[in-house]
């Protein structure tokens, strides 16, 4: 069997050389390196506001209508988004689980725009962009980033590395034509690829060496939040080791905030400061990873009962959670969880919608019946990894 390992604690450094613009509010002479101090990370024991938070999304809502018939009718529509709300804290990384279908990706199109969102608010460094043409959107390019779940999609097949990886300077008219080539070099080497690769074309390369590619891309411009949907997920257990452990690095050295969005919930809860968890287009639960184990929603625990554990002899106290996720086209009534919940009371689980609860711990859920905090730990295995602090 092969085994994830993820270095927890990366080399603290005192500032790092990069071959970038230095930060807008200073000059720059072109080709000059600069170097940058690196950013303190967020204090996790306080609550910050919403004018404190690097983004801040409240009540956001996405629905796809669906057509049928000769004149296009439209029919229904499908639920992807109904009523999300999260913060990001300058240098956090908030890891969003859940199963597939649920909305995870349509929420973090959402967020970077590349959809438009039915209702609710998406502040971003203070600044609303619900509903921001695309042209007043293009500054905004500059700080905020994804790294996409298929690096082979991702990347224009006709170009070259050196020209991929170009086209945010040249987008956002950073640095002249004749010091490109060495920014495109810096940033290959920021990401672990030689400076020769900027000369080849992405079907050239590995899987991982595109998911590096499509890192090197999102990182360019410096961004101060870059939203990773499923980075690893198509990688090899291997390489998915090595591609974590950049992002760890790269957060450390650039003081980045992610989103980062992945099905294993042991990974998202080694590498990321909080947690939450996403079920058929609704937040059920955000905790801080070191909670884990004291989870209040019966979903998470059922998350936690499906992953594999490596120890056969290991016994489990819950089982994995059973039956299907319903339709997004007509979600249930009530909790949309009590259909496949084994801690529902009708008909209150199934008429009525529970609210997000604060719970000790710095955890919310949305739960009528929520797990009892004193016997969680008991409930499940114990082998998930020492979560960030």
């Amino acid at each position: 069997m092969e085994t994830l390992i993820l270095r927890t604690n990366c080399n603290q450094l005192k500032d790092i050389v990069v071959f970038f613009d230095m930060p807008r509010s200073l000059s720059h002479d072109g080709n000059a390196l600069q170097t940058f101090p690196i950013p303190i990370a967020p204090d996790h024991s306080l609550v910050y506001s919403d004018s404190m938070s690097q983004l801040v999304v409240r009540n956001l809502v996405k629905h796809f209508p669906i057509h049928s018939g000769i004149f296009q009718k439209t029919t229904g529509k499908v639920h992807a988004v109904s009523g999300v709300s999260l913060t990001i804290a300058p240098g956090e990384t908030l890891g969003l689980v859940g199963e597939s279908g649920c909305g995870k990706s349509t929420l973090a199109r959402l967020i970077v725009r590349l959809l438009t969102p039915d209702a609710g608010t998406i502040m971003f460094d203070g600044r609303i962009i619900t509903h921001d043409s695309q042209r007043s959107l293009q500054s905004l390019r500059r700080d905020l980033q994804m790294i996409f779940q298929d690096p082979f999609a991702s990347l224009n097949p006709r170009m070259t590395v050196g020209a991929i990886l170009a086209e945010p300077f040249r987008i956002h008219r950073v640095g002249t034509r004749r010091d490109r080539p060495g920014r495109v070099a810096a940033l290959l080497d920021l990401v672990g690829l030689a400076a020769e690769a900027m000369h080849r074309y992405p079907h050239e390369f590995s899987g991982g060496e595109r998911q590096r590619i499509g890192i090197a891309r999102a990182i360019a411009l410096r961004p101060k939040l870059v939203i990773a949907d499923e980075p690893v997920s198509a990688l090899d257990v291997s390489v998915q080791g090595e591609i974590l452990n950049l992002l760890l690095d790269l957060q450390e050295q650039l003081g980045l905030a992610y989103l980062l969005i992945a099905h294993d919930i042991k990974v998202v809860a080694q590498i990321s400061h909080r947690i939450a968890v996403m079920y058929l287009g609704r937040i059920v639960e955000t905790l801080p990873a070191a909670e884990l184990l004291r989870a209040c929603h019966p979903y998470t625990h059922a998350l936690l009962a499906s992953v594999p554990e490596p120890n056969p002899a290991q016994a489990r106290a819950i089982s994995p959670i059973g039956g299907d996720v319903p339709s997004p086209i007509a979600p249930p009534r009530g909790c949309p969880f009590h259909p496949r919940c084994p801690r529902r009371q009708l008909p209150l689980c199934a008429e009525t919608m529970p609210a997000m609860t604060a719970h000790a711990g710095d955890r919310h859920a949305a739960c009528h019946f929520p797990v009892d905090s004193h016997t969680a730990h008991d409930e499940r295995s114990p082998s998930l990894p020492h979560a960030r602090s």
